[in-house]
């Protein structure tokens, strides 16, 4: 975080509790300014940015366990019914839809795809436990996808928790939201969220004050592109363009 007068506000997603706002910012802030240089030789009535234009929200911290140096290593035997469980195997059943060559959750392990054979759960835990299937198999079929092919399954399962958290323990999303709020001035233009933080910037942004100066929302990899229904005369921001990738599951469209 630099000043508080940013015309640009950053918001990350997740997987980024050992950064710091600083250690974001200066990995961001040149693309950042490299690319608006480039947008200004094709229409030179742009502003250039300055170092004290762009600001990046940084939370990552509020995910550290208090008292602990490392991550918590989360395993399968770690992913909670309900929340966790349901989002992961949402997750798997959308990754098999779109790659024909991993099993989903019905299929009973057939695949066209040699994949290595999945965890065995002792069946005795089963009826006791079926979110345990999900939370040993759904790892080991989605980093074997395009999508999480670089992700392991210990990652895998520590963002779905931050995902989990953010929903539903309000004080940490509460936190977490004002890490952004903070940082929205009345010069602030534009707001970029990425994954989670795009989720966290709608939802700081729907609580603006309506008389203040119109802002620009950029989503990256968000599940705000994703179908959904709001109650019935909620305020909604408009959404112009999206482009989908790995966090919801959708390659990007040609020639994006």
């Amino acid at each position: 975080m630099r000043g508080t007068m940013s015309r640009v506000v950053v918001v990350h997603g997740v997987e980024r509790q050992l950064d710091t706002a600083d250690t974001m910012l200066a990995e961001i802030a040149p693309a950042w300014r490299g690319g608006v240089g480039l947008a200004l030789r094709r229409d030179p009535t742009l502003g250039r940015l300055s170092d004290d234009d762009i600001a990046c929200a940084g939370y990552g911290d509020l995910y550290r366990q208090t008292g602990t140096r490392g991550e918590p290593y989360d395993r399968a035997e770690d992913v909670e019914p309900g929340f966790e469980a349901e989002l992961l195997e949402t997750w798997w059943r959308e990754a098999a839809r779109l790659d024909p060559g991993i099993p989903g959750p019905d299929t009973g392990g057939r695949t066209v795809r040699a994949l290595a054979p999945l965890p065995v759960v002792p069946s005795a835990i089963l009826p006791v436990a079926p979110f345990l299937w999900t939370g040993f198999a759904a790892p080991a079929r989605l980093t074997r996808t395009r999508f999480f092919g670089a992700v392991s399954d210990r990652l895998l399962i520590s963002n779905l928790k931050q995902v989990r958290r953010y929903f539903t323990e309000p004080e940490l999303r509460d936190a977490v939201r004002a890490r952004a709020a903070e940082l929205i001035t009345s010069d602030t233009r534009v707001v970029v969220g990425h994954s989670l933080g795009s989720v966290v910037a709608y939802e700081v942004l729907c609580a603006l004050r309506p008389e203040r100066p119109p802002l620009t929302l950029v989503t990256l990899g968000s599940p705000l592109t994703c179908a959904f229904s709001s109650p019935s005369g909620a305020d909604m921001l408009p959404m112009t363009h999206h482009v989908e990738c790995v966090a919801i599951l959708e390659p990007p469209a040609k020639g994006l």
